[in-house]
């Protein structure tokens, strides 16, 4: 008989994905989202997010992505 995996939880939905409406009060509510992923990925490793290196990395390109079409 095969034990199975623990279910890890899902990341909460405001860290999965960027909605600006999500961060009211913040200066900059994209900064406050990447640096709310980093915590949380620091704060639950091995969590749903991966390790914070790979979260620091996610962020990275996205903010890239971001400035490549004129978000940022």
């Amino acid at each position: 008989m095969r034990r199975s995996e623990p279910q890890q939880p899902a990341a909460p939905e405001p860290l999965c994905r960027f909605v600006a409406a999500e961060w009211p009060g913040e200066d900059d509510p994209f900064k406050a989202w990447c640096t709310a992923r980093f915590r949380y990925a620091v704060d639950t490793y091995p969590g749903p997010l991966g390790n914070p290196v790979d979260v620091m990395r996610e962020n990275r390109e996205i903010t890239l992505q971001r400035l490549g079409r004129g978000e940022l």
